[in-house]
């Protein structure tokens, strides 16, 4: 590749990733465009470029990624019902062609300064649309939507929550950096607070603490504890002080075994769980392979119409709109659309992306497994595999991986 063509490759890698991240916050087409893009590009130049192609050859997360990719095609192909199936699969997992490109692109410091400002530029911009589009709820009780839906949107910024905090940790910052990322963490958390989402929240804050367990407490990390404490107190209870009274109600809430959400979230587990037993015991290729991800959803309704439940109950649950074909849960969710060998073998790849199967890399580099464990608490109440969700996880596992390994800042 001559010095023009290769000048081009960079400048052309380099709006890719600004695209990818600044869509992460933005549009859900763009995210689309932008994976369609990659995998484009990552093909010219594995065709193209010899020295590309080895470094994509070479890259075991690259491999790995793709190789996933194909079992996932694999099992859908010998689990459909309809051909949609298929494309849903490949669809919702197409975030797996596009790690090795991040890998490569995030070698070049310039690239992960690109993203980072990138993703923290869409999220202003999400941000300001949300509080101008939702305006008139500011201080009462409801959950607000911003340029995700609702489920997304609050999992999202708690998962971003989480990456601002563990990010920071090498970056020697200048003044002004300094004061862009605490208004950033402020804007973060209020938006987390007034999307309204209770589990983000829960599984932030355990992890982050988690986190800090993990660190070797210097009088640096006490005091940069100490400050986003200080700061996140003030202005939840200062500027914020009404959308952050209605969350602390909602907050309550957790401990209130007896509230709708609860029952109709246990019911809706049970319901899962029953009919994956079911799958396992009668249609065992159902169960190791999957229903199919668009076909499963009438399959729990006419499931449920013979499960048993006493009839006060059923006309409870049915009142709520379910089943609906989503059993809130992952980890449920997956095995009944995806199998239980693609779903296992997933998990296990997403733990040995954050590790490597070796615990000293989880002490020594924490923050990726951070991201995930986010990932993990959050999956018990939230249908997240394979899900956008899983797109910006990835992204943001890979970007902390590239600045962990070569020990940079993503700021720096």
């Amino acid at each position: 590749m001559n010095k023009q063509k290769a000048m081009l490759a960079e400048k052309t890698e380099s709006f890719l990733v600004l695209l990818f991240a600044f869509s992460i916050f933005l549009w859900k087409p763009g995210i689309y465009v932008s994976s369609a893009l990659i995998i484009t590009y990552t093909l010219i130049l594995f065709v193209s470029s010899q020295n590309y192609r080895q470094q994509y050859l070479s890259s075991n997360a690259a491999m790995v990624s793709v190789a996933m990719f194909i079992v996932g095609i694999v099992t859908s192909l010998i689990a459909m019902q309809e051909s949609d199936d298929v494309l849903w699969a490949a669809r919702k997992t197409l975030f797996l062609l596009v790690i090795g490109f991040l890998f490569i692109a995030f070698k070049k410091t310039n690239n992960k300064k690109i993203a980072f400002y990138g993703l923290v530029a869409g999220f202003w911009v999400a941000s300001l649309l949300t509080i101008f589009k939702n305006w008139h709820l500011i201080g009462k009780i409801t959950r607000v939507e911003g340029t995700w839906p609702q489920g997304t949107w609050d999992a999202l910024l708690g998962l971003f929550f989480v990456f601002l905090v563990v990010s920071i940790r090498h970056s020697v910052l200048s003044f002004k950096a300094k004061l862009f990322i605490i208004v950033t963490f402020c804007m973060s958390i209020y938006q987390l607070i007034w999307a309204g989402g209770r589990i983000p929240l829960v599984a932030s804050v355990v992890v982050l603490v988690l986190y800090l367990l993990s660190l070797k407490l210097t009088k640096r990390i006490v005091l940069n504890t100490a400050l986003a404490a200080i700061v996140a107190v003030t202005v939840s209870v200062t500027v914020f002080k009404d959308s952050a009274d209605n969350f602390v109600n909602r907050m309550q809430s957790i401990t209130d075994v007896k509230n709708d959400d609860y029952w109709v979230r246990l019911n809706l587990w049970k319901v899962g769980f029953n009919h994956a037993v079911f799958f396992m015991k009668n249609e065992p290729s159902s169960f190791l392979f999957g229903a199919g991800g668009k076909s499963y959803g009438p399959m729990q309704i006419e499931f449920f119409k013979d499960m048993p439940m006493n009839q006060a109950d059923r006309e409870k649950f049915t009142g709520f709109g379910y089943p609906s074909g989503d059993s809130h849960n992952m980890y449920i969710d997956s095995v009944l659309k995806n199998g239980i060998v693609w779903t296992v073998l997933f998990l296990f790849y997403l733990l040995w992306l954050a590790t490597g199967f070796k615990i000293k890399n989880t002490w020594q580099r924490p923050e990726p497994f951070i991201l995930l464990a986010f990932y993990v608490v959050l999956g018990m109440a939230y249908t997240i595999l394979p899900h956008f969700f899983t797109y910006f996880l990835i992204f943001f596992m890979v970007y902390l991986l590239s600045s962990v390994q070569k020990n940079q800042s993503p700021l720096s």
